[in-house]
């Protein structure tokens, strides 16, 4: 049996969790910033972690608009007519990448079929599969025993089948994992491809991109070193993560859980 220190895993997860909500929260609300105007390009953000991104990167040089509202599920959004024209006339795309945009691939596709400068941030990063993050197979003889305790309890098997067949068409998770914002230097390489994509794109000045990107990236990386002081208090056969959604794996593989 293993015990767990609940204390100093929520402390460990904490730091990651407070930067996720805090970005997600910092996201465009589609308004035009103070100092843009109608000659500004507009830089449509799929999600509000990179929309946040974006702001502080352009500053006024660009309207950013970000598709998703805050608390909005990326995997079941589905964009209004208005937002897919935003879309289809914006002068460049951002979009997280590994269809973790699932209702608006085929708008994303579309806009770069007609011209549109799209970028996909995971493409800045190196990615792993699904369960690369981390698992434990010391399991294997409590699975055992679980099934061979239920395995006489033929009433609900259709009934489980069916529901898990829902839950995989639901949510299959299979290929390379899109959630890489769970790990602050995964991030940080996605700021730096973001600003080299931004970089391009006419009217925006390449040199204050890099500029407002420092901080950015500063605050990152502060952030990281932060989260492996605190996973160094931690031994290692406790670095143990119990979630409800598999979104933790790149925070798994960068800090041994």
């Amino acid at each position: 049996m293993r015990v767990h220190t609940k204390p100093r895993i929520m402390a460990t997860v904490l730091p990651v969790a407070v930067f996720a909500l805090a970005t997600a929260g910092c996201g465009s609300d589609g308004s035009v910033d103070a100092g843009s105007t109608d000659d500004d390009p507009v830089i449509v953000v799929t999600t509000n972690i990179l929309g946040d991104v974006v702001e502080q990167v352009v500053g006024d040089q660009a309207e950013v608009v970000t598709i998703m509202p805050v608390g909005a599920d990326p995997h079941d959004f589905q964009p209004s007519a208005r937002e897919v024209d935003t879309l289809l006339t914006a002068s460049a795309v951002i979009s997280n990448g590994h269809g973790f945009e699932e209702g608006l691939l085929d708008v994303i596709e579309s806009a770069a079929d007609t011209g549109t400068p799209t970028f996909e941030a995971t493409d800045a990063v190196e990615t792993i599969e699904f369960s690369e993050g981390g698992h434990d197979d010391d399991h294997g003889d409590d699975d055992d025993d679980h099934d061979d305790e239920h395995s006489d309890e033929d009433e609900h098997g259709d009934d489980d089948d069916e529901h898990d067949g829902d839950h995989e068409d639901e949510h299959d998770h299979e290929g390379a994992d899109p959630h890489f914002f769970t790990d602050p230097a995964r991030m940080a390489d996605a700021v730096t491809g973001i600003v080299a994509f931004l970089s391009d794109i006419d009217s925006l000045d390449a040199v204050a991109l890099e500029a407002a990107s420092e901080d950015y990236l500063a605050q990152l990386n502060e952030l990281d070193a932060e989260v492996e002081e605190l996973v160094a208090t931690i031994p290692e056969e406790r670095r143990i993560l119990l979630t409800n959604h598999e979104v933790f794996g790149y925070f798994a593989d960068r800090y041994g859980f």
